[in-house]
């Protein structure tokens, strides 16, 4: 009777010992997968590593005006991506004409002549003289002579909010599409794009709009969704200008002003003034275009 009823307490001990077991193991898995979780930086852009590895290994060269000058938005497209990312922002510049000579031989389509010759001259006269530029902007600019685009694999720009509100400078008339002069915003986009491609055509461009803004108190300081510039036309005709070479070139194009969630709303949280992100907002305009670079070659 004694051996039957230890028979029987085996029976019903052992099960229970193993649900015992498995109830620990699956709590301490538990606990070890949420402080693994904790661990893992914010700026991550895919939680699928196999995704996140393509575009690593690659170069990239960030072209842009005082969003990109500031910013460190470079940097956390290559903590997120695995390129190497070349900051090439420069205070004050334009994608078009500039009215004053010291932000002009910086403008986009100055500095793309300067790239393909090999001539550096203007600009080097510029830094010469020292122009109120800054250190970043210098530190910029000779790293930019130093590149060689034929190793480059991504050109983003991140341009146009200066030709858009020109402050006391004036701005860029929009021009038409079949522009292809450097006097107007539309003009500045087709020179840009079809001189890069021209001798680079291995590049992948990537166009990328300015976030919305608020304009400059000298211009009346309102909401740029609500207040136009000089020229009656407001920041997101610059924007839809972007969005149109884009698609007219087959290029990827980014929509920061639609997308990025950035608005009058929350400009207290993510903007430092009127118009440049604080850390916030660029952490936010980082893994956007993290995001959609990550998308843009995985379905290719």
């Amino acid at each position: 009777m004694k051996n039957k009823t230890k028979r029987t307490l085996r029976l019903w001990t052992l099960p229970l010992v193993a649900i015992i077991a498995l109830s620990l193991f699956l709590r301490y898995q538990s606990s070890t997968a949420d402080q693994t979780l904790a661990e893992v930086p914010q700026t991550t852009a895919s939680a699928n590593p196999e995704e996140q590895d393509i575009l690593d290994g690659k170069t990239m060269v960030a072209f842009g005006d005082s969003v990109t000058e500031f910013g460190n938005y470079p940097a956390i497209i290559a903590q997120n991506t695995g390129m190497t990312v070349h900051n090439m922002g420069f205070k004050g510049t334009r994608l078009a004409y500039h009215p004053y000579s010291s932000y002009d031989s910086f403008s986009l389509t100055k500095l793309v002549d300067a790239i393909v010759t090999g001539d550096f001259s203007e600009q080097d006269v510029a830094i010469q003289e020292d122009r109120n530029y800054s250190a970043a902007f210098k530190e910029h600019y000779a790293q930019l002579k130093t590149i060689d685009f034929n190793t480059v694999d991504l050109v983003s720009v991140l341009i146009g909010t200066n030709d858009y509100m020109g402050n006391q400078a004036g701005v860029v008339p929009l021009g038409d599409p079949a522009d292809n002069t450097r006097e107007t915003f539309y003009g500045a986009i087709n020179y840009f794009v079809q001189t890069m491609q021209e001798n680079y055509p291995h590049l992948e461009l990537v166009l990328i709009t300015p976030t919305w803004r608020m304009n400059h108190e000298d211009m009346g300081g309102e909401s740029a969704a609500e207040q136009p510039n000089a020229r009656e036309n407001y920041l997101i005709e610059f924007v839809d200008a972007i969005i149109n070479r884009g698609n007219y070139y087959g290029l990827p194009t980014l929509d920061l002003y639609r997308t990025s969630g950035l608005n009058e709303e929350n400009h207290d949280t993510f903007f430092a003034d009127h118009v440049h992100p604080n850390d916030q907002g660029f952490e936010l305009i980082g893994n956007t275009i993290s995001h959609f670079l990550i998308d843009t070659y995985n379905q290719q």
